[in-house]
């Protein structure tokens, strides 16, 4: 009999639960199977109350009761109604491989994204932008909330009040961009499980009119213009490159005996980083009027870049135009139309010529990169340069040298002066 009494209570304490569970009113999160949640009817509003485990920022996982405002009378018309609207909300909750949630907000997530992710981003313009946007913009609309609570319907009520303030649909769209890349960070670290940004309805974008200088125009600005200035333009309107990838050339990126020029880096807020996209590292041919021209401009200079302001930095391309083209253009008459519109000059050029697409793709750095990355030896690109190629840059060479060639070595200045000029 004592023998009987000891092995039944060996089983119950085998048994006896070792974590508290909710009768015990301890800290359990063992969910019920099911739960269909309250409606009451409270003030003229159909209140929903649930219970739902989240996990707190120090990792413990705790249990909290939620209440929702469903709607009112003009909603729904029985409690019955409501209830469903309650289910839709408790069915991630009920599902099988539901999960406790993170309770975070949305500044102290946006601060540890800020500290972790945005390095990794390309320095200069796109961090210093992407963080004025998450801490100016963002985290002041969202500063109350918790990441779970961020809805379609919510993000959709920001973006009509930015265009009722009336920001531009590009600058709408650049915002909900940076959003959507941290929530897509929120959602790998396991702080939300749903998706707002996939039915959220943007503003159209217009893209605007690109313009380009005339070639009349251009031609003024060339003639009028004084070294360094003017081999910045020569290289801007006849290569086409992007103005910063001019801001950000560097003398070892310049292959004077082939003729060639290689599109390695770029200039963004003062600082070299790599080009804009993908397509831009690319090489292009130069004329021989140009190649001719910049051997005299770099007297030597195997390194380096060609542009640099008198504290070592490389020209700015706003403090070009502010400092440079627009006061040569008021002279001449000419009205403004930025740095850019050499490149769209370029491009215009050749579509009048009838360049093959691929070639002007290529030399504007709007297709696939070439696979130069590496190579050490000139013989590794020289094959990749075909015969359009050198005919668009003999075309430029024609009509630049025209205008440039006759007057280079009375018009530049001293070389150490032509490479570090102020801007």
């Amino acid at each position: 009999m004592a023998g009987t009494q000891e092995c039944t209570t060996q089983k119950l304490l085998q048994f006896t639960p070792s974590q508290p569970d909710q009768r015990n009113r301890g800290n359990s999160v063992a969910r019920r199977r099911y739960q269909q949640g309250s409606v009451k009817f409270v003030n003229g509003k159909f209140i929903g109350r649930w219970r739902e485990d989240v996990v707190l920022p120090n990792g413990i996982v705790k249990r909290l009761n939620r209440k929702k405002v469903l709607g009112n009378k003009e909603d729904f018309k029985t409690k019955r109604e409501a209830q469903r609207a309650m289910n839709l909300i408790l069915a991630p909750i009920n599902s099988l491989d539901y999960r406790p949630t993170h309770q975070v907000t949305f500044p102290e997530f946006a601060h540890r994204w800020l500290e972790n992710v945005l390095p990794t981003y390309k320095p200069g313009g796109s961090q210093a932008t992407t963080r004025r946007q998450v801490k100016n913009r963002l985290i002041p609309v969202f500063g109350n909330c918790d990441l779970k609570d961020i809805t379609t319907e919510m993000l959709q009520s920001y973006v009509a009040a930015l265009l009722k303030k009336g920001n531009s649909a590009k600058y709408i769209r650049n915002i909900v961009s940076t959003m959507s890349a941290m929530w897509s960070i929120a959602l790998a670290w396991n702080y939300v499980t749903h998706k707002p940004f996939e039915g959220l309805i943007l503003p159209q974008l217009v893209k605007p009119n690109a313009d380009a200088y005339e070639p009349e125009e251009a031609m003024a600005i060339f003639g009028a213009a004084r070294e360094p200035f003017r081999t910045f333009l020569w290289i801007a309107g006849e290569c086409g490159m992007r103005p910063a990838e001019v801001c950000g050339l560097d003398a070892r990126y310049i292959h004077l005996a082939d003729r060639i020029i290689s599109v390695r880096q770029s200039e963004s807020m003062g600082r070299i980083v790599t080009p804009k996209t993908q397509a831009g590292y690319r090489d292009f041919a130069i004329s021989p009027e140009l190649a001719e021209h910049l051997r005299s401009f770099l007297n030597g200079k195997r390194e380096g870049l060609l542009f640099m302001s008198l504290n070592g930095r490389p020209w700015r391309e706003t403090k070009v135009v502010e400092k440079r083209l627009n006061p040569l253009l008021k002279k001449l008459g000419i009205a403004p139309k930025g740095l850019k519109a050499f490149r769209h000059f370029n491009a215009t050029m050749m579509d009048a010529k009838n360049v093959p697409v691929k070639t002007r793709q290529t030399r504007l750095g709007h297709d696939d990169p070439r696979v130069t990355l590496g190579m050490k030896n000139r013989s590794g690109y020289t094959h990749m340069i075909g015969e359009d190629d050198r005919r668009v840059a003999a075309m430029f060479g024609e009509m630049f040298g025209r205008v440039l060639c006759p007057d280079v070595s009375k018009q530049e200045e001293a070389p150490t002066q032509q490479i570090v000029g102020a801007v």
